[in-house]
């Protein structure tokens, strides 16, 4: 009752059947009036499809750099994973063998073509040869390494 008394205020009172036919609108007529709707929707589709993904791509812009910060921990701890017990081999076996001879470790080692490259390659022969010569000198074992450099070209 109450939506049919709403429906009369906004819209008014319904017609006699006798005015349908002449308030009717004809197949041109109608394609007219309503299809400006649908041609205007398809013009600025695109320009809210690219304003979605400007508003998007704004919001994972302001999550690249903790994603970049975990990733990078991330790699840091997968090459300290490798390089612990390597190096506790390393000892081991030096102070099994300890006769005075050197122990010779040969490292391949990525040399970027650019600097910044060095962001891109995991550095673990690096991080390597860095843990080797502080425990050499912590520990008094004499080791040679070798670095083989790998130049990676553009």
């Amino acid at each position: 009752m109450m939506l049919d008394r709403l429906r009369f205020l906004l819209v008014g009172p319904p017609l006699p059947t006798q005015q349908m036919a002449h308030r009717r609108l004809n197949k041109i007529r109608a394609l007219a009036a309503f299809s400006p709707d649908a041609l205007s929707s398809i013009a600025y589709a695109n320009q809210e499809i690219y304003l979605g993904l400007v508003v998007g791509g704004a919001a994972g812009l302001a999550l690249a750099f903790p994603i970049g910060i975990a990733i990078t921990a991330l790699l840091i701890l997968v090459a300290l994973s490798i390089i612990g017990p390597l190096l506790d081999f390393l000892d081991e076996t030096d102070r099994q063998h300890n006769d005075g001879q050197q122990a010779v470790i040969i490292l391949p080692e990525f040399v970027p073509a650019r600097g910044w490259h060095n962001l891109l390659h995991n550095q673990t022969a690096w991080l390597l040869k860095t843990a080797l010569l502080y425990r050499r000198r912590r520990l008094g074992f004499q080791r040679v390494i070798i670095d083989i450099p790998y130049h990676l070209r553009r």
